[in-house]
């Protein structure tokens, strides 16, 4: 057994402000959270304070909460104080080659990748797609990646071209 490296101040202080937002103590929202500090990297986002981090985190597990169906869940949104900033948010089930699935797209695209964050957490679902705190779970790949503005014009071809993209590695694996 590998034991984690020990947490450094700005990942405690990044979990414990995601864990005061999201209200969420489940072993699923830490899981989530310690993963998504270990990806966090203070010079990749240093126009973002840890507390706008944490929210944006936040925000993403909450949108997570409900998932209908096997395929994945994409969405855009504003990154709240960085206007010059998007938000890239993917829910799926795991499987291999995503990220690098994902960042090739986005890189074919044209897009600038500021930071990335991919934790992998077992979730109980019920059968609407709503996430439960016990039940039999299923590992989901859950991707953030801030991006330089996209822009209205350039969206609908990204999210048809990472939903061509994450089809071909479902058919792949």
């Amino acid at each position: 057994m590998t034991k984690r490296p020990k947490l450094t101040t700005a990942q405690r202080g990044l979990i414990s402000t995601f864990t005061a937002i999201s209200g969420d103590e489940s072993p699923a929202a830490q899981a989530f959270i310690v993963q998504a500090a270990d990806d966090a990297a203070p010079d990749e986002l240093p126009e973002i304070p840890t507390k706008a981090l944490a929210a944006l985190l936040a925000d993403f597990w909450a949108f997570a909460a409900q998932r209908k169906g096997d395929l994945p869940v994409i969405r855009l949104a504003p990154v709240e104080g960085a206007p010059g900033l998007e938000r890239l948010e993917i829910l799926q089930d795991d499987a291999p080659f995503l990220v690098d699935s994902v960042m090739g797209e986005i890189a074919d695209q044209g897009l600038s990748v500021r930071s990335m964050f991919h934790p992998v957490v077992q979730v109980a679902r019920d059968g609407k797609g709503v996430r439960l705190a016990e039940g039999a779970t299923r590992q989901e790949s859950m991707i953030q990646v801030i991006l330089e503005r996209v822009g209205s014009d350039r969206e609908a071809a990204l999210i048809a071209g990472l939903q061509a993209t994450l089809a071909d590695v479902r058919a792949a694996v």
